[in-house]
């Protein structure tokens, strides 16, 4: 009967009759409660500081992902800038409009 009842099963077949008897069935429900609510909770608790994770991790390779992009765009943006300035003193003067 107290197996039953504090894994909040309780089939009904057996139960107590007495005011002490019951008394005590209700503490074995509520530690059955408390019991199931801990363990969900610590469960809940891991996935969501596996999934925290994760998403940290993630985030952290975006961020390294856009500074090697941003970092080669202002070297692509440097190369470009010393080709229109070579191609600018190598031009003649009638090409000077084909540069911008």
């Amino acid at each position: 009967w107290a197996s039953s009842t504090v894994t909040t099963v309780g089939y009904g077949d057996v139960y107590p009759v007495t005011t002490l008897g019951r008394g005590a069935a209700v503490l074995l429900m509520l530690t059955g409660f408390a019991l199931a609510g801990t363990v969900t909770a610590a469960l809940a608790s891991w996935f969501v500081s596996i999934v925290r994770s994760a998403a940290t991790e993630e985030a952290h390779a975006v961020q390294v992902v856009d500074a090697e992009l941003a970092a080669q765009v202002a070297e692509l943006v440097l190369v470009v800038e010393r080709l229109r300035a070579d191609l600018a003193a190598n031009a003649s003067p009638g090409d000077a409009a084909d540069l911008s």
